[in-house]
């Protein structure tokens, strides 16, 4: 079974009139995955639920789907439109494979943003900024400083960058802490990383196939058939 979906067409550009005339149109057969309710926002202030259908478009080889009624409209054609989950397994193996890139590309971009980061322990070199600059080393310090003046100020990392690993002896209240000779200090903002941090594209490709295999089956044990009316 496909999507039935009951709606009007006007027949303003055959006879000049505006008159409305029922269409069904029947598609997706083989291809729906999905038939729930959703609260969609009809105006700034009104709010209503819209029955929907979700459905393999194979053109596009991606997921689509369509409202097939919403009882605030009040068009007394959509009351009678309705759709039953009938993908086939070919279809499901599909929808899997097109959750698992999504999946995989928001963990690829998760993790180059995360490799891209600041943090201690990092290589960075200062290529911005007045102070400083060309400098590069180890970040050994990273703390929240007040960046820029008044109410444009913002709360920023600022970085204290080991150009050396020579350790010298610093004495406080009468306790001695090895200490980095040779520090510089920087914006966040004015460093780059000399050293990017790979990440293991196998495991992100296991972790994404995992997603997928859930979403879709959580999917597949969702009610088959909702009607509109």
């Amino acid at each position: 079974m496909a999507i039935v979906h009951f709606t009007s067409e006007s027949t303003y550009a055959v006879s000049g009139k505006y008159e409305y005339v029922e269409v069904i149109k029947e598609f997706a057969a083989g291809c729906v995955i999905k038939v729930g309710s959703r609260d969609i926002r009809i105006m700034s202030d009104v709010w209503d639920t819209e029955v929907y259908a979700q459905y393999w478009d194979e053109k596009s080889q991606s997921i689509k789907d369509i409202g097939l009624y919403i009882a605030y409209e009040g068009d007394k054609w959509s009351k009678n439109s309705h759709a039953e989950v009938d993908a086939t397994d070919e279809v499901w193996a599909l929808v899997e494979d097109f959750y698992f890139k999504k999946e995989l590309e928001t963990l690829r971009a998760n993790a180059t943003r995360e490799a891209n980061r600041i943090v201690k322990g990092s290589q960075v070199k200062v290529t911005g900024g007045p102070f400083n600059k060309g400098a590069e080393g180890k970040v050994i310090v990273v703390m929240e400083k007040y960046y820029g003046m008044g109410y444009r100020g913002t709360l920023e990392n600022k970085l204290g960058i080991a150009t050396s690993d020579v350790m010298v002896d610093k004495v406080v209240k009468g306790r001695v802490y090895k200490n980095h000779r040779d520090v510089v200090w920087a914006w966040a903002r004015n460093c780059e990383l000399t050293v990017v941090p790979a990440f293991d594209e196998s495991e992100l490709m296991v972790t994404a196939r995992g997603r997928a295999h859930i979403q879709v089956s959580n999917m597949q044990k969702q009610p088959k058939t909702r009607w509109a009316a």
